[in-house]
């Protein structure tokens, strides 16, 4: 008898409206609790534990008072009779139960007696299934108590790991999938990104390094494997390995970058000569 067994099916099985419905009944769940003594515990749900402890002091939260004044703020439907979600509801649904849950976190790490059950374990386990189903992943900037969900790009991601968290907040906005359309929003933080970008113009310009030759180094050295590196590699600890092989990934995203400047380039020197024209007319 030829029939799929059910880990076949259930490995098959991904339903985007099933899955949020399911992160949804984990997450209105008593996921915290404080233990005193033997037998009482005191429970918390993570909006109630945000309402009590957090949204008071969370500057972010732009005069809602409560977790479920902010759902309504920000029209996340009700899940239970609601058959079909839109994109930009299915993402900011995402990214306030991220947010959430990272308040509750923030709180976790300085009341150490304020434990987390199975569940908690349930729902970040579902929640990062869906994320990588959708090609997105969280990103969080715990100075300024912000998650943002954005998709999945190696070569911004780099971009975000060397620079400064404001910076790295504006270059996840302009990405979001709210500043779609919202021009103004748009050209604020490219006008941001421009000031920052003016104060590495003098450093940027001073570079003489190929990074082209770099790259392609590291690759024959670390990866490619030519004979005279292969006797340096069997030396090097696991760790320094690995951190060779980071700063190779890395320069290859940054190569990445380069190649689409150049393809980019054609179009910009065009411009360049419009814009000459326009001024001569």
């Amino acid at each position: 008898m030829d029939k799929e067994h059910i880990f076949e099916k259930l490995n098959k099985s991904f339903d985007l409206n099933i899955e949020i419905r399911r992160i949804e009944a984990l997450f209105c769940t008593k996921l915290y609790y404080e233990q005193f003594g033997s037998y009482r515990r005191i429970w918390y749900f993570p909006e109630q534990l945000v309402d009590e402890y957090c949204i008071f002091s969370w500057e972010h939260r732009k005069n809602c008072i409560t977790c479920r004044d902010m759902r309504e703020t920000l029209g996340i439907p009700h899940f239970d009779y609601v058959d079909c979600y839109t994109q930009d509801e299915v993402l900011t649904y995402l990214e306030y139960v991220a947010n959430i849950l990272f308040l509750c976190e923030i709180w976790r790490k300085s009341h150490s007696d304020l434990k987390v059950t199975d569940e908690y374990d349930m729902l970040i386990q579902n929640l990062n299934v869906v994320l990588d189903t959708l090609n997105l992943e969280i990103k969080c900037f715990e100075e300024s108590r912000q998650v943002f969900i954005k998709e999945k790009n190696n070569a911004i991601n780099i971009v975000l790991d060397s620079v400064d968290d404001n910076i790295a907040i504006d270059i996840v906005k302009y990405n979001h999938h709210m500043l779609k359309g919202k021009l103004e929003e748009k050209r604020k933080i490219l006008a941001f990104l421009a000031t920052e970008f003016e104060g590495m113009r003098k450093q940027l310009k001073s570079m003489k390094c190929n990074i082209e030759d770099d790259a392609g180094y590291l690759l024959n050295t670390f990866i490619r494997h030519n004979n005279n590196s292969k006797m340096y590699i069997q030396s090097l600890s696991n760790d320094e390995l690995e951190r060779w092989y980071d700063k190779t990934y890395e320069l290859v995203m940054i190569c990445f970058l380069q190649n689409k400047y150049l393809q980019d380039k054609k179009d910009i020197k065009s411009l360049k000569q419009r814009m000459s024209e326009n001024t001569k007319n």
